[in-house]
């Protein structure tokens, strides 16, 4: 995926039941200890506080989400989201407001609208959420619903990663089915099913995270969280490709055993030939050994 160093991805993978992120904050300090408070110490942050520096981690790193807060840099947060539209940036976005303001519901709700519209999935105003008893958790399940759309992409690409590498050994062990049977042919194909078997391992456990993934938003649904319509659709354009691979990969396994009963075959007529063989040469050594005497 070229987003992160071979270090970084197998920790990330590791942690794809649960959800370990990198997350950009642009914001004042003081609403910057308001996120980290809301989610906790689990995921890796990088934060700025003026428009110079923000540019620059941006362009410098790669980040699951990215967060602006609406007081960053004396309120600049408008800036910071047009330079991000402009550049076509593609990691999901959420512009927030973590302390009371004079705004009123109308000036939050322009403000929401205005975000979206320069590419923001979502504009977090803290105060509507206090109307629950839990509202920092209710926050937390929305933002960590964001971050799990990076996650679940990275899961979808390498799961058609290893769609490729099935289709290349099944492509080779139906070139050797029409080879002659030996003992070295019985050996690579035994080697090619060892590696199939290993990629399969590491199928089923993405194939867990995934189902982790969809039953944290489900979660979230359940108790009806407040998410913007464009993190809804995103989730939903999730589960179509997700299951478009699930088919895929059934139709693959389908193959895969179809391939089976011919080899298993082909084996045991092999080795009972050769048995023939070793027999008729025992006999005719000792043939050979009854003329002589």
């Amino acid at each position: 995926m070229g987003r992160y160093s071979s270090t970084d991805t197998e920790s990330r993978k590791t942690d794809r039941c649960t959800i370990m992120a990198r997350i950009f904050i642009a914001a004042t300090s003081r609403d910057e200890i308001f996120i980290k408070r809301i989610l906790g110490d689990k995921h890796d942050f990088v934060s700025a506080r003026v428009m110079s520096d923000a540019l620059a981690r941006i362009k410098e790193g790669e980040f699951d989400l990215v967060m602006i807060g609406l007081h960053f840099d004396q309120s600049r947060m408008f800036d910071l989201l047009r330079e991000l539209h402009q550049i076509r940036y593609d990691t999901p976005v959420i512009c927030f407001c973590a302390r009371e303001t004079t705004l009123t519901r109308t000036a939050h709700n322009s403000i929401n609208v205005a975000t979206k519209a320069l590419g923001a999935w979502m504009y977090l105003d803290h105060q509507k959420y206090n109307d629950t008893n839990n509202p920092e958790d209710e926050l937390r399940r929305v933002i960590e619903r964001c971050i799990t759309g990076e996650v679940r992409k990275e899961i979808q690409s390498d799961r058609m990663d290893i769609h490729k590498q099935r289709e290349k050994l099944l492509r080779l062990r139906q070139a050797l089915a029409d080879k002659e049977w030996t003992v070295e042919l019985e050996d690579r194909v035994a080697e090619l099913r060892e590696k199939l078997a290993q990629v399969l391992l590491e199928l089923s456990e993405l194939q867990i995270a995934s189902i982790a993934q969809q039953e944290l938003v489900a979660e979230s649904r359940r108790l009806d969280d407040r998410v913007s319509l464009p993190v809804q659709t995103a989730e939903n354009s999730m589960v179509q490709e997700e299951t478009r691979i699930g088919i895929q990969e059934s139709e693959q396994l389908g193959q895969e055993q179809g391939v089976v009963p011919a080899e298993e075959a082909k084996a045991k007529e092999g080795r009972r030939h050769m048995l023939d063989e070793e027999t008729k040469n025992q006999v005719r050594e000792q043939d050979l050994l009854t003329n002589n005497c």
